[in-house]
């Protein structure tokens, strides 16, 4: 069994990060990478993982909250140069090549590799249907299909374009040529309107565009905003969404629920989310710090 030997802990004695400098088996190793205890989105996770270095030699362990240390088994992890911690959930990744890599699926609480590591892409869903990505057979090849992660099963056919589920609803593009449309956990098609294009659903809404039109789509298929954006972000939890008037030019707005804009023509903004989250903005040659409510953050004094 591995264990730290010591960690950072804040004032309340809770475990923040490993030291870098960790003992397994009575022999240093260094940690190399680290994957835990928070996702992006500050949601608790389960496990975390380390990869690390020792005598030339890498190795993975998955780290559980209780700071007990487990190793991976070389027979999968050896070759992985990646992984995505999801849950309870490894997504593992081998480069292949220059550019390429094949992705699989390990279970930590089962201890076994759900599916090997032969697929191109594979793109979670809190919903737990992810998305799964094989080798194209020609340019119109249907090559994404959906994984149930808890029933361990594919649960539909293949489609030439997929987006994971999110709030429930996934959607699909059944050839190059064709209009996309939302499904629900059943795959089943859930609204009758079919789109140019669509984003995934985020705190119950989704980008559509239909010709020269966009606008958000509700989880009961009503079109609730019209817009005229090229480009459509997600809602996140402060009830804010980024949009782009031009996504050549980059003319980015901040807009809230109900369609009102709330901040106009960025060049470059970025959402941070977090204990305190802020927008990273410039407009007009300036950058600025916004927080929650778009009003500047002014940087601490450096004065004495």
């Amino acid at each position: 069994m591995a264990t730290g030997e010591s960690a950072l802990v804040d004032a309340n004695g809770n475990v923040t990060s490993l030291a870098d400098i960790l003992t397994i088996n009575d022999k240093s190793i260094f940690e190399e990478s680290f994957i835990g205890f928070t996702d992006n989105n500050g949601s608790p996770m389960p496990h975390a993982t380390v990869k690390t270095h020792a005598h030339q030699k890498i190795e993975w362990f998955v780290l559980g909250t209780d700071l007990r240390y487990r190793k991976l088994p070389d027979s999968v992890f050896a070759n992985i140069d990646g992984v995505d911690l999801v849950g309870d959930w490894i997504i593992a990744k081998r480069t292949i090549g220059h550019l390429s890599h094949r992705c699989g699926i390990y279970s930590i609480r089962e201890d076994k590799l759900l599916l090997d590591l032969d697929y191109n892409w594979i793109y979670p869903s809190p919903d737990g249907l992810y998305v799964i990505n094989r080798d194209a057979t020609n340019s119109d090849s249907a090559s994404n299909s959906y994984y149930d992660i808890e029933n361990e099963c594919f649960v539909s056919d293949w489609y030439y374009s997929a987006i994971p589920h999110h709030c429930g609803y996934g959607a699909v593009q059944e050839t190059a040529n064709s209009d996309w449309y939302f499904v629900d956990s059943l795959i089943d098609k859930a609204f009758p309107l079919q789109f140019d294009g669509v984003e995934r659903f985020s705190n119950d809404l989704a980008g559509v565009y239909l010709a020269d039109k966009s606008g958000y789509l509700d989880t009961n298929g009503e079109l609730v905003l019209e817009l005229h954006y090229e480009q459509l972000g997600p809602f996140d939890h402060l009830g804010h969404a980024i949009v782009n008037r031009d996504e050549l030019e980059w003319d980015l707005d901040v807009i809230d629920r109900g369609g009102a804009v709330l901040l106009e023509g960025a060049s470059t903004l970025v959402f941070w989310d977090g204990d305190h989250p802020c927008y990273e903005v410039e407009m007009d040659g300036e950058q600025k710090l916004l927080d929650c409510r778009l009003i500047p953050v002014n940087p601490p004094s450096t004065s004495r």
